[in-house]
């Protein structure tokens, strides 16, 4: 499981059909119109390595405030929570490393939850192409 700083979370909407780009950064699946605003969209499993699929109707694409405003997509929401600093460990404390994307690990239920650093997250390239896709489209 992931999650975000709820703090920097903008909306969470339905799973929705994506304008495809090209010539960008893999992790980086196209456009999506928001209310009129125009955001990129990160398909997070590609960042992270993981297996791919094809979007479902029960995934959701979260709308982000790091610096810029972003969306990605997630396969789903299970909700806000608020962890007690003993359910929680910072990133450095697991390796110094992780602090690099991460900020940290909580405990959910029986599960690891990463909290995921958005405004580290990405790359430069990748901050720098969602920045002029917001401004040439925005």
């Amino acid at each position: 499981m992931f999650g975000v700083a709820v703090s920097g979370v903008e909306k969470i909407i339905r799973a929705a059909a994506v304008i495809p780009l090209p010539d960008v950064p893999d992790t980086i699946v196209g456009l999506l119109n928001v209310e009129g605003r125009i955001l990129p969209v990160v398909d997070i499993r590609k960042k992270w390595r993981l297996p791919e699929r094809d979007m479902t109707v029960d995934d959701r694409i979260i709308i982000f405030k790091s610096g810029t405003l972003l969306s990605f997509i997630v396969n789903g929401v299970e909700g806000v929570v608020q962890f007690d600093h003993l359910e929680f460990q910072q990133a450095n404390e697991i390796h110094p490393v992780l602090q690099r994307y991460i900020e940290g690990v909580a405990r959910f239920n029986q599960d690891s939850v990463i909290i995921v650093d958005m405004a580290r997250f990405f790359n430069d390239q990748e901050f720098s192409y969602m920045e002029k896709i917001t401004a040439d489209h925005g």
